[in-house]
């Protein structure tokens, strides 16, 4: 009795789950890979303009994904200030995009860091914890981080100050 019992429920509960057709108009989430080409998108500035990635096209850029209250992302920023001074006169770029879901802790926190980069504030859809653009990268958690080059491909994911370091002094010959 037990076991017809738990195999009723079993099916009940699990076979939807398994044969559920995916939603129309479902957004096919394809998290970034290794010298891949990263999908296009528009988020707004500080002042509201908006900022597409395609317009980085033809410089390195680093995506930083990170939030106010996320405190390894915070500490990162000094480093990212030196290497955006030394770079950025040769064409490397940096888009930072804070998944915070409070504006006002956003605009806060870049009053505090006086990041001289680009900064763009992700959206979120309703019903869903995770912002939009994040979940679209596949960045479930933060910091999340990509390297791209010139043309949008993927270089490096999540690379360390050091793996950056070297990537940066190859792509830039110093």
């Amino acid at each position: 009795m037990r076991l017809s019992l738990f195999a009723t429920v079993f099916f009940l509960i699990v076979t939807p789950i398994l044969f559920a057709q995916p939603k129309k108009n479902a957004v096919k989430k394809m998290p970034p890979a290794l010298h891949r080409t990263v999908p296009d998108f528009t988020l707004k500035n500080k002042d509201s303009t908006d900022v597409t990635l395609s317009s980085y096209q033809g410089k390195i850029l680093f995506m930083d994904f990170w939030a106010s209250w996320c405190m390894p992302c915070r500490a990162s920023i000094p480093y990212l200030k030196e290497v955006y001074a030394k770079y950025h006169p040769n064409g490397f770029d940096i888009l930072s995009i804070s998944i915070d879901a409070k504006p006002a802790a956003w605009r806060k926190a870049l009053g505090k860091e006086q990041m001289p980069w680009t900064q763009v504030l992700d959206t979120y859809n309703e019903g869903n914890p995770t912002s939009a653009v994040a979940e679209k990268f596949g960045a479930l958690s933060v910091p999340y981080t990509l390297l791209l080059d010139t043309a949008g491909k993927v270089l490096a994911i999540n690379p360390t100050h050091g793996a950056m370091d070297s990537l940066l002094q190859k792509l830039y010959g110093r």
